[in-house]
């Protein structure tokens, strides 16, 4: 039998219960997104109408990290504009820039410690990875040492067009361009360019389809 402790608490709740439906729900949790939104902006430089939806979104090197208008991140998005990584006592000087209207879609991550750019109006799908580095080259000298004590390598920067499409669990490697309106297929790994107007799939990801000269 529940003590009297139990059931005084069951009578407290029951009123919170009956008032906490899902209406009330949805209201409190669109409230919650739209201050943690207002606090990230601030983080950002104040990036306008920034929507984040859903937390929590992780984010490192704010100073480094520039955001256009109405961008909209989903949780568990990861944007790292990495200035010191630690276990090689490396520093850099990141410039990460998301244009107007770009959206990041759940669990997606964004490392950056030399220069990714991503157009106005990119929609990256759920999953997506875009890295502009390695731990490491594949030379023998940092094969022999543990993945996390190799030093952070950059063969170039990502830049992303604007209008382009990028499906649900791709894969961006360093020095890699994307034309503008391109449209990358789901779970493709991009590690050449891809030109403007192309449709590209596949690992690694290659042009199916060429829409537009």
């Amino acid at each position: 039998m529940k003590s009297f402790l139990g059931k005084l608490i069951d009578i407290c709740s029951l009123p919170f219960a009956v008032i906490w439906n899902a209406k009330v729900s949805s209201a409190f949790n669109a409230l919650i997104n739209r201050v943690y939104s207002r606090i990230i902006g601030y983080r950002l430089n104040g990036a306008k109408g920034l929507l984040i939806c859903g937390r929590p979104v992780m984010i490192t090197g704010a100073k480094h990290i520039s955001v256009g208008d109405n961008v909209e991140i989903c949780r568990l998005a990861r944007i790292d504009a990495i200035t010191y990584f630690p276990n090689t006592g490396q520093r850099f000087e990141p410039v990460l820039k998301l244009a107007n209207n770009v959206v990041v879609q759940m669990s997606c991550h964004i490392g950056c410690i030399n220069r990714v750019e991503i157009g106005e109006y990119t929609t990256m799908g759920a999953r997506t990875y875009i890295t502009d580095h390695t731990h490491g080259t594949v030379e023998p000298e940092d094969l022999k040492l543990p993945p996390r004590h190799r030093k952070l390598y950059s063969k170039g920067a990502v830049v992303i067009g604007k209008y382009v499409s990028i499906g649900e669990g791709c894969i961006i490697l360093p020095g890699v361009t994307i034309g503008d309106h391109a449209v990358i297929g789901a779970n493709a790994v991009v590690t050449k360019d891809i030109p403007p107007y192309a449709v590209a799939a596949g690992n690694p990801a290659k042009v199916i389809k060429q829409v537009m000269e």
